[in-house]
């Protein structure tokens, strides 16, 4: 099967970081500290912003920016919390919105700072995590919280660190760490261990020199009590199952159901993972 080629934009990056890095280190690492930090918006599916536009629709005067707040079902019955990952939306969680409102639940979700309908082109976990915690706020009995990706650390952060109130847990293709994440940007715009280095002594500069330690989804999670569900297919490309497999193992009371062939995006769709979730959602336990 032939490889797909990537976009003239990462190989010229990818270029331009190989000089860069070789001549000038700290000055790609500066570049590299504003790309790491930058948020994309892709397209939406016709399918996703039919149920986008179906939700009852919130403002958060958010201080980066004006935050999309998004609530589908009946205000009185119990919360699920969805949280999307970094480049992603709320409404990616649109097949699993029917299933959980024909559940009981309603469902509420947001898009990040500088994703979606959210105003900004940048932000970080700590930016998030606050939004997180302000949209949870109103809501009293919160049964569950729905992550993917980026989001699973975004919300571990949380409950360890702002006291995010959540009875359960459940963590789709969740990266455990920022460092993680740097290795697969570095090998991906190909920079160098130098211009890595620099950006590493950036990041913890602004965010204190334990900030990876203090936002790591293994370190968070670790030994807690919480119900936790993971998902992970053992084909994610974006992902490795290897990070679930490190929380599950860390975390006291988690356990993971590993998929074949459903990538990292495509388990947000599949029925029978939802139909999982559901029920974990409602007794704690995985039916085969």
């Amino acid at each position: 099967m032939a490889q797909t080629r990537p976009p003239v934009k990462t190989v010229l990056a990818r270029q331009s970081f190989r000089l860069l890095g070789w001549v000038a280190p700290p000055l790609a690492a500066a570049w590299a500290y504003r790309l790491w930090y930058s948020t994309r918006r892709f397209r939406e599916s016709e399918h996703d912003k039919r149920w986008r536009q179906q939700a009852q629709l919130q403002t958060l005067d958010y201080r980066h920016g004006k935050i999309a707040v998004y609530r589908w079902g009946e205000a009185d019955r119990p919360v699920v919390i969805c949280v999307h990952g970094w480049n992603g939306r709320a409404s990616q969680f649109a097949t699993m919105i029917p299933v959980l409102l024909k559940s009981g639940y309603q469902v509420v979700a947001f898009d990040a700072p500088g994703h979606g309908k959210s105003q900004g082109d940048s932000t970080n976990i700590f930016r998030i995590s606050e939004v997180l915690k302000t949209v949870t706020e109103p809501y009293a009995d919160v049964q569950a919280i729905i992550s993917h990706s980026f989001g699973g650390m975004v919300v571990a952060y949380a409950i360890k660190h702002l006291g995010l109130p959540v009875q359960k847990l459940v963590m789709i293709a969740s990266p455990i760490s920022t460092h993680y994440l740097l290795d697969m940007f570095a090998q991906s715009l190909s920079i160098n261990s130098r211009v890595m280095a620099h950006l590493e002594r950036m990041v913890r500069h602004e965010f204190g020199q334990d900030v990876f330690e203090k936002i790591s989804a293994e370190q968070n999670l670790k030994n807690s009590k919480l119900p936790i569900l993971l998902i992970h297919d053992k084909q994610d490309k974006a992902v490795s199952w290897r990070n679930s497999e490190r929380i599950v193992a860390a975390a006291g009371n988690a356990v993971a159901v590993y998929t074949e062939g459903h990538g990292h995006r495509r388990l947000l769709r599949d029925r029978k993972l939802i139909k999982k979730i559901v029920q974990f959602i409602k007794t704690g336990m995985v039916v085969a």
